[in-house]
Order: structure tokens, then C-alpha cells, then sequence
């Protein structure tokens, strides 16, 4: 990415699954918390499951939207809403939520899926950890998602982003993203880093257990490396700091976030294979399972956002 162009992520269509659990009224909250004072397209939708809850919903299409309405209601109460905020509610039906989610948001342009972690079991069933694990791996638009915990709501100022990074041409993306989100918030960013130690069998009858054993200047030269990449990255100008983490990538960047008490955590669904890789699909899916904080991930293309030139 060229330093002079901005990776701008500021969703004007944004869909928000509920199941009217607590999860999902958090990932509404949250949602409002993310956009702030920008008016923006607001998609409520519900999904009842084909062959599963028929005879249960069938025909309650309305009641089910009006109850989402009066979701809406009881969360904005409180709240200062944005002149032009337009909100839309929709009960979709699919024999998977995933998959109804994804339908709806490509129809709709959707910018950015909001989604709880955890959901409700049997009657109005929806949003459940491999739901949210599904959008992650095969949105083509940014996902928030939101754990079960109040305390895992996103709040109005964030302090604190975490952003992990492997050195990929992703990686520099994420953190012009993260630049911006941390300046319009007033942030510091905690940029983090995970060298997966453990080398595979085959290095073993070398004497190779490590990945120090063929890099023992590893951690001086990945310091280096993040500072570079932080000083490279298009945006505008935040405080940041840099961590360096040995472990396993997703279990390392979970500890770290809920150590430094981050309010989010930002990153790819895709970058470096290799010795060093972190952003793989899978590791962004287990940090989405148990992380102590909301967490935003960006797919490779972000529909919808263009990049700005500065």
C-alpha cells in the first residue's frame, strides 16, 4: 500500500443480525457506538431457520419485525441519533443464518455485518458462535462481532485497539484502517506481533526445535519491522505502542488484549504463510470465539469502501 492512500472505512450500510438475546441487543449498542454521529443505513434482520422452527414462527414475520423495532427503541432511548439515520427491519428465512445473512447484505450493498457471538438456542434460534466463525470466513464486508458479556460492548470511546500484524501487504491495510479509527476516537494503538515458536517435525533432526534457533536476533529485528510498517501506513498521525508475544497466534493475541484491557481488536482474515504467519482465516475465527472485546475483521476486498487519496 502506497503511503499517500487511506484504506477509508466509514460504513453508511450496516446490518445488525438480532435474535433478541442479550448478545444481540449488545451488537445493535455496539453498532450505534461504532458509527456515532454519522447518519447511516441501519438493517435489522432476523433469520428463522427452514425445517427447524416452521410451525413455531410461521406467520409471525410481523410480530418478529416488531419486536425488533421495539429492540431498536429501548437501545436508542437514551441516545442522540443522527439526523438522516434511516433503519430497516427484515425477517429472512434460510436453512442456515449464515448464509441468509450474507444473501441479504450482498442484495443490499451492506458495508459492514454486526453480529453477536452468542445467541439463543431453539425458538428464534440465530446468532451462535459458528454463526458469527461463518460470516467471518466468507463476508466480503467487514464483520464486527460482539462477545456475550456486557462488558464485551463496544462503548462509545474507545482507548484502546489492538492490531496484529504479519508483515503483509494485509497487514499494512489493517493498520491505515486502525489509524483512522483510533484518531476519530482518540486511541492509542497496541500493535502486537506473534512469532508461532514451534517448528514443524521435520526440522527435528536437525537440532531445529525453534524458530530462534535459525533467527536468534528475531525479536530486535520484528521490533524494527512493526515500527516500519506503523511509520508506512497511510493515515493520520495516533499514538501507538509495540508488543511483541511467543505462542500460539489467535491464544497470544486473546491474552493480550484481555491483559492490556483493549475495547477492540482489528484484523485480517487473510496474510503471511510461512514460519511467522498470523493472519489466517483460522486464527481470525478462534480470536472471534473467545476474545474479551469486540473485534473487527477485514476481509481482503472491502466492498463498498473506497480507498481516499491524501
Amino acid at each position: 500500500m502506497k503511503k499517500d492512500v487511506v484504506a477509508v472505512f466509514k460504513p453508511e450500510r450496516v446490518l445488525v443480525a438480532v435474535d433478541f438475546s442479550p448478545a444481540s441487543e449488545s451488537a445493535l449498542e455496539s453498532a450505534l457506538d461504532f458509527v456515532g454521529s454519522r447518519p447511516v443505513e441501519l438493517h435489522l434482520i432476523h433469520v428463522q431457520i427452514l425445517f427447524d422452527e416452521a410451525e413455531e414462527v410461521a406467520g409471525k414475520e410481523r410480530e418478529i419485525a416488531a419486536e425488533a423495532e421495539r429492540l431498536y427503541g429501548r437501545v436508542t432511548k437514551q441516545r442522540k441519533i443522527a439526523n438522516g439515520t434511516k433503519v430497516s427491519y427484515s425477517v429472512e428465512r434460510d436453512v442456515a443464518p449464515a448464509s441468509a445473512i450474507l444473501r441479504y447484505a450482498a442484495a443490499h450493498d451492506i458495508e459492514m455485518i454486526v453480529s453477536g457471538t452468542h445467541g439463543r438456542r431453539g425458538f428464534r434460534r440465530m446468532i451462535l458462535g459458528s454463526v458469527a466463525e461463518e460470516l467471518v470466513r466468507l463476508s466480503e464486508c467487514p464483520v464486527l462481532t460482539i462477545g456475550g458479556e456486557a462488558s464485551h460492548h463496544l462503548g462509545e470511546h474507545m482507548k484502546s485497539i489492538v492490531v496484529p500484524v504479519d508483515f503483509s501487504e494485509e497487514s499494512a491495510r489493517t493498520l491505515s484502517v486502525s489509524r483512522q479509527l483510533a484518531f476519530e476516537n482518540q486511541a492509542t494503538l497496541e500493535i502486537l506481533h506473534v512469532v508461532e515458536e514451534t517448528m514443524h517435525p521435520a526440522f527435528y533432526n536437525t537440532g531445529v526445535f525453534s524458530v530462534y534457533d535459525l533467527r536468534p536476533d528475531l525479536d530486535k529485528r520484528a521490533l524494527e519491522e512493526m515500527e516500519k510498517l506503523f511509520a508506512e501506513a497511510a493515515g493520520p498521525s495516533v499514538d501507538a505502542t509495540f508488543a511483541l508475544r511467543q505462542g500460539h497466534a489467535a491464544r497470544e493475541i486473546i491474552e493480550y488484549a484481555g491483559e492490556q484491557q483493549c475495547d477492540l481488536i482489528v484484523m485480517s482474515t487473510h496474510g503471511l504463510t510461512g514460519l511467522s504467519h498470523v493472519l489466517i482465516g483460522s486464527v481470525a475465527e478462534s480470536v472471534v470465539r473467545t476474545a474479551p472485546c469486540p473485534v473487527l475483521i477485514l476481509p481482503r476486498r472491502m466492498n463498498g469502501q473506497a480507498e481516499d487519496q491524501t
